[in-house]
């Protein structure tokens, strides 16, 4: 939350949807709570690597890409470890993890899910 040097205003409070997501008090122009904010944004998505039980990931379908990207990663991963995949299995593996996180990126993404993030939110023009 950002221009907490401003004492005459109110800071927003978030409603009961949000009330999960950590919250830093900041002000940019003070340059006040910056390393809070940091280290926060260290504990919550770098220190936490559990992608699976993260409360970061905005939605089912990020979740879903994420856990199929996990999935092949980790069975690439079993296969370098104990030498049993071929090659080939290897490259099958990597691609459905970069196909999976292209979902999330739009790189990916299947024709229906781009009309419904063009149908359902404001995107800039």
């Amino acid at each position: 939350m950002n221009k907490i040097d401003l004492k005459d205003k109110k800071l927003p409070e978030l409603s009961k949807k949000y009330q999960h997501i950590p919250k830093i008090k900041i002000s940019a122009l003070l340059n006040s709570g910056i390393k809070e904010l940091k280290q926060k944004i260290v504990n919550t998505c770098i220190a936490d690597l559990d992608i699976i039980k993260s409360s970061i990931i905005p939605n089912l379908r990020h979740k879903k890409a994420l856990e199929k990207a996990v999935v092949s990663l980790e069975t690439i991963k079993e296969g370098l470890v104990h030498s049993i995949e071929e090659e080939e299995m290897l490259a099958i593996d990597i691609k459905t993890s970069i196909d999976a996180l292209g979902t999330i990126t739009g790189e990916t993404a299947p024709l229906d899910i781009l009309d419904n993030i063009f149908n359902n939110f404001c995107i800039g023009k």
